[in-house]
């Protein structure tokens, strides 16, 4: 579709950088009548042009610049550049992918998480938990650790971080978990955790798989 009347600057833009912090392809956001709109474009470009032979699975991770210096925390994977502005509101290093739900390949770009522990924040709604069901099966043979966090059953349809966090939710019951998680820990290595709350004991148990077929 054509872009919105006032095309020449959006109401939003994010900048996708690699990891010297070099600009590659910026997001631009108009908010219409009709709903949001979305283009791309290159930093020497305009929204008429794209991204010219640029791919999304060669565009980093938004993001991707500030993980070198902080080696040591752990990074939360979001749907959307807004999810990870809000994240990163209340102190978390968070993280998004360029093509959004419907993303399936991501060339060299999960790479940067090699050896990271990664949490994954799905939207509330199933192209949401199935994109990051992809992730997590990517993340598995080079991420330390891979989890999916559990925002409560409070998040509207199609919510994510902006909601959690403007309904006043708070990083412990983020990761507070009230539902089993799974964790791949490696091709044949996956922990089970099962949240328990008795009178006197509060905390998880533990099931360990491994040499899994």
């Amino acid at each position: 579709p054509p872009l919105p009347d006032a095309a020449t600057k959006p109401m939003r833009e994010w900048v996708y950088r690699n990891g010297n912090g070099i600009a590659i392809a910026i997001h631009g956001r108009w908010d219409t009548p009709h709903g949001k709109e979305i283009r791309w474009r290159v930093p020497d470009g305009d929204y008429h042009e794209g991204l010219g032979e640029l791919k999304t699975e060669d565009i980093p991770l938004y993001g991707t610049e500030l993980l070198e210096s902080r080696p040591d925390e752990t990074v939360v994977f979001c749907e959307g550049e807004a999810a990870v502005d809000a994240c990163r509101d209340n102190g978390l290093l968070a993280i998004t992918n360029p093509g959004g739900a419907g993303q399936r390949r991501f060339g060299s770009s999960l790479e940067i998480l090699r050896n990271r522990n990664v949490e994954l924040f799905p939207d509330n709604d199933p192209p949401g938990r199935l994109l990051m069901q992809t992730i997590q099966a990517s993340l598995r043979p080079i991420a330390s650790s891979v989890s999916v966090l559990n925002p409560g059953k409070n998040i509207p349809y199609k919510g994510d971080a902006v909601e959690f966090f403007g309904m006043g939710g708070t990083l412990e019951e983020l990761r507070t978990r009230a539902e089993p998680t799974i964790e791949h820990i490696d091709h044949d290595q996956i922990r089970l955790s099962m949240p328990v709350e008795l009178q006197e004991v509060r905390g998880d148990i533990v099931f360990l798989f491994e040499n899994i077929r």
